[in-house]
């Protein structure tokens, strides 16, 4: 009969470890908020600015930097965040991203991925965020000079 009850007793507390679990995976560390439109037409003499806020989330401080996009380059000035931008728990710092028209390859459909940096100083693949769908960039290049 006790070793019944501590198997029902083990199973629960692995489902409810596992419910924990899935509870934790699916709120981010750190969150990307647009304070500008994200979805712009950039023509190849032209120049765009997108902001967004990064927020830290978690509750331990973040080496962070963003995973480059060519065409886009990260403004580090005016009190934006630095490259790499560290950021202490619950805090966060105005991500801004210059996009030069002549520089853009092609059309930009997602993005920025905000990462964990690595021990090599770039950006850890294995720990990213990036805005929702409906606030990801959607940058096109447009064929006309403005």
């Amino acid at each position: 009969m006790k070793y019944n009850q501590n198997i029902t007793l083990f199973i629960a507390l692995a489902i409810a470890m596992l419910f924990v679990g899935k509870v934790e995976a699916g709120s981010p560390l750190w969150r990307l908020d647009p304070l500008t439109a994200t979805q712009l037409t950039v023509g190849p003499l032209s120049t765009a600015t997108v902001k967004y806020s990064v927020t830290n989330n978690s509750s331990r401080t973040h080496t962070l930097s963003m995973e480059y996009i060519p065409g886009i380059t990260q403004v580090t000035s005016g009190g934006n965040c630095s490259d790499p931008f560290v950021l202490p728990a619950n805090q966060s710092c105005t991500l801004e991203l210059s996009i030069s028209g002549a520089d853009l390859v092609r059309n930009v459909l997602s993005g920025p991925r905000i990462c964990e940096q690595g021990a090599d100083g770039l950006p850890s693949p294995m720990l990213c965020y990036q805005p929702s769908v409906a606030n990801s960039l959607l940058i096109a290049v447009s064929e006309s000079a403005t």
